[in-house]
């Protein structure tokens, strides 16, 4: 899958930049290109209107280029890639934040288009991001994992359970 292979891509890259000292790496993040991303003739005429950098931070703005782009034939993967192309050279170029800020930023905004990409696949569901402390995410993990089930799993069957 294209998208798990950048999502893994940029992980790997922050852990090997993590293990280096700070003094032996650029500043600048290692980030794909939207040029060399193949995307069809249609594809191609339809990303000149798809908002770029920073303002795919915004919501509405997201939502309207996956739209836009799944709309006009892109697959999921490829939706993502070109999205997270668009995001990391803007946040590369800041000077707000310290090199793994950068990353941790750009992890994020990879984890959010991905969910909300692959959310569009499915109408049916709702996504909530809902930030969790780290000792309840850690009890969460625990409990999914003593009866099977991913985490995210575990939360839907919970709040389920709880509103019956």
């Amino acid at each position: 899958m294209k998208s798990c292979n950048l999502v893994v891509a940029v992980v790997t890259a922050y852990v090997a930049l993590v293990a280096v000292p700070a003094r032996l790496y650029a500043q600048e993040l290692q980030c794909p290109s939207a040029a060399d991303l193949h995307v069809s003739t249609l594809e191609g005429e339809v990303t000149g209107f798809v908002p770029k950098g920073l303002t795919l931070d915004q919501p509405a703005q997201l939502q309207t280029a996956i739209q836009l782009l799944r709309e006009h034939g892109m697959s999921s993967d490829d939706t993502i890639n070109y999205l997270i192309a668009l995001y990391c050279p803007v946040v590369s170029a800041s000077t707000d934040g310290s090199h793994e800020e950068k990353l941790e930023r750009v992890r994020q905004f990879a984890d959010n288009v991905t969910r909300q990409v692959l959310a569009a696949n499915s109408i049916q569901d709702i996504i909530y991001d809902v930030p969790l402390p780290p000792s309840v995410a850690a009890a969460a993990a625990v409990h999914a994992g003593d009866v099977g089930l991913t985490v995210e799993q575990w939360i839907a069957t919970t709040v389920e359970d709880a509103l019956r």
